[in-house]
């Protein structure tokens, strides 16, 4: 099974569904967490925090 989860800039989903990966971990079900966020920081190490959205769009 695939989710895919949406929301707005800074309300915390990450902490959320890492919880969530905890929780089917602990029934034996396997989640695997993919943070878009983090890998679009990764290929700009050079942004500051909270401003990925603020590069130009040929960047993103």
């Amino acid at each position: 099974m695939i989710v895919v989860v949406t929301g707005m800039v800074g309300i915390d989903k990450k902490s959320y569904l890492e919880k969530v990966c905890q929780f089917a971990a602990e029934r034996g079900q396997e989640a695997l967490l993919c943070n878009v966020g983090n890998r679009m920081y990764a290929e700009a190490p050079d942004i500051p925090p909270g401003k990925i959205l603020d590069i130009p769009m040929k960047r993103l």
